[in-house]
């Protein structure tokens, strides 16, 4: 009988596997045949979602409950990321129940065609898979988290968060993150994100939020290879708050190892905050948390600890091997960290701007579609990390994926030369800009080569290394008129 019930269950997952199915979209309509919604409404478990016709966009008329499916976003028809935009307002994008697991790949979640909406909530019970996504411009209101509120497990990699706002009760610019969450995030951009003021809650996290609500398991997030810049909090966590706002003995633990936080506005970059009870911990590891200002944006303030009521509640933040600047009371004694006097001179950033009326920032540039603030040649940072301490996990490349050396720089990037000017190019006269669409390449190059590229304010759009006829996209630019330098070439070109 034991022998019958096996070879049953073995014959069901061979059945199920062999009815997975690719099915593919073939037109932007926003329902019908060869539609999204039309491949959404028809996939079962294990199917998958792919994309092939003349076209970039697709708006959604009502969210879409998920299944455990995969979507890949790339368009075999032009190569390019599909673009989802919500048409209806107040309406998010998808939403996962408890025991669905949804894989996004390749795919570009604008909000800019309307307002009150969350890209993804995520409940207690699903697994949320992100790879290679941007989620930009989505203004999700007096909701948490405009980009995705995840109670479940959530792996997110190689994915920018640009421009997303909120005004929740709990805050988070880009993510909410609460329940027993557990949360991984590798290689990611978090950039220009806002949580704003909602009324007398205690919101915050202009890219993050995490927040401790149930006394039955920890809420988690692990961060590594990550870069935290020019996000903003009306209140505390210019980039991420770990917060327990509570009565209950909640917890949330927040490790970041590896990550670049700068630029960042609120009162503290990196903040712990309890109000009465619970534990708000706070695990910062080979990071970057400097060139940050507080929510007045008045004076530099990179790690602030707001201790709760009670006598037993921790709000702490514990650092190894960081640079910074402000942070009145954390404990460094033995842990390897080195604090600047002053942000604006310190040598740690490849360049840097003004911001808040008189401070400085690094300025930020984009490498294979990762958005970074680059360390100098000679930063204090180079060869400042530890390349292993217990319990934590270094890891052994950076956010552009080049392969650390035996003792690692702080931050997210090691140094990398984008390129030594515009100079040293041999047979400049042979160099010819092709551009179709918002797509370009440079030909004549007769070795690797650094193209800076430049809004018409001077806003310095992408710098990157590039090859003979490599295509560089611009379809995530907003601008239509661009300049480019290689060498001492310069072009100038309207993006269509």
């Amino acid at each position: 009988m034991k022998t019958k019930k096996i070879l049953f269950l073995c014959a069901l997952t061979v059945s199920t596997m062999l009815s997975a199915t690719t099915i593919t979209v073939t037109n932007n309509a926003s329902s019908g045949d060869g539609s999204f919604l039309a491949a959404t409404v028809s996939a079962v478990d294990g199917d998958a979602i792919n994309f092939n016709f003349d076209g970039t966009e697709i708006s959604l008329t009502d969210v879409i409950a998920m299944k455990s499916i995969t979507i890949n976003g790339l368009n075999a028809f032009n190569n390019k990321k599909m673009i989802l935009k919500q048409a209806t307002v107040t309406k998010n994008y998808f939403t996962l129940a408890t025991g669905i697991t949804v894989s996004l790949q390749n795919l570009v979640f604008d909000g800019l065609s309307t307002a009150a909406s969350i890209a993804i909530t995520a409940v207690n019970g699903s697994t949320l898979n992100i790879q290679n996504c941007v989620f930009k411009n989505i203004n999700s209101g007096l909701n948490n988290g405009a980009v995705a509120r995840i109670q479940g497990v959530a792996n997110i990699n190689n994915t920018l968060f640009e421009n997303n706002i909120c005004a929740g009760s709990y805050g988070g610019g880009a993510l909410c993150i609460y329940n027993a969450a557990d949360v991984t995030i590798d290689k990611c951009s978090f950039t220009g994100n806002i949580s704003n003021i909602n009324g007398a809650n205690k919101t915050g996290g202009g890219a993050i939020v995490a927040r401790g609500t149930v006394t039955t398991g920890p809420c988690n997030v692990k961060i590594t290879n990550s870069t935290f810049a020019n996000n903003k909090s009306q209140m505390a966590g210019g980039a991420i708050l770990a917060g327990v706002i509570s009565s209950s003995d909640c917890v949330v633990n927040v490790t970041a190892v590896n990550c670049s936080f700068t630029g960042n506005q609120g009162d503290g970059a990196v903040s712990a905050f309890t109000t009465v009870k619970g534990k708000a911990n706070v695990y910062l590891v080979n990071s970057i948390v400097v060139n940050n200002v507080n929510a007045a944006a008045d004076s530099y303030s990179d790690i602030l600890e707001t201790k709760g009521t009670d006598a037993a509640t921790v709000a702490m933040v514990e650092p190894h091997n960081i640079i910074y600047s402000v942070a009145p009371t954390i404990v460094t004694t033995d842990r390897n960290c080195v604090q600047v006097a002053d942000p604006s001179t310190a040598n740690i950033f490849n360049a840097l701007e003004t911001f808040a009326t008189d401070k400085k920032r690094p300025v930020l540039s984009t490498s294979n579609g990762q958005t970074v603030a680059m360390i100098s040649s000679t930063s204090i940072a180079k060869t400042a990390g530890v390349v292993a301490l217990s319990p934590y996990t270094i890891p052994t490349v950076d956010q552009l994926s080049e392969t650390r050396p035996a003792t690692p720089a702080i931050g997210a990037v090691e140094f990398k030369d984008l390129g030594t000017g515009f100079s040293n190019l041999k047979n400049e006269d042979k160099i010819q800009l092709i551009s179709k669409g918002r797509e370009i390449s440079f030909s004549g190059l007769s070795e690797n080569s650094e193209v800076r590229i430049y809004g018409l304010t001077g806003n310095l759009l992408l710098k990157s290394v590039v090859r003979n006829n490599q295509t560089i996209s611009l379809q995530d630019s907003r601008e239509n008129l661009v300049l480019l330098k290689i060498g001492s070439q310069r072009f100038k070109l309207l993006l269509k």
